[in-house]
């Protein structure tokens, strides 16, 4: 994250630029807060969706193994 910052030539620029150093660290301090807030409140449900995705990942998977090599239902009998 370089930025073209100009060097501060005397005591009033430098706490200038101090102050907006940390002003900005104080907005990135909100927003890492909200993030983790927005996360700690939807983390359930994130993790639900990512488990219900993965089982129908594989459901498909399954079922296009069972189309493609064994179209009589060979495999459905294996399976269960």
């Amino acid at each position: 994250m370089a930025t073209n910052v100009k060097k501060p030539h005397n005591l009033d620029s430098l706490d200038k630029e101090i102050r907006v150093l940390r002003q900005k660290a104080r907005q990135l301090e909100g927003r890492i807060d909200d993030n983790f807030i927005y996360f700690q409140n939807h983390s359930g449900s994130l993790f639900m969706r990512s488990l219900l995705l993965v089982a129908s990942q594989e459901q498909s998977m399954l079922a296009l193994i069972r189309r493609r090599y064994c179209p009589f239902g060979c495999l459905r009998l294996a399976i269960r």
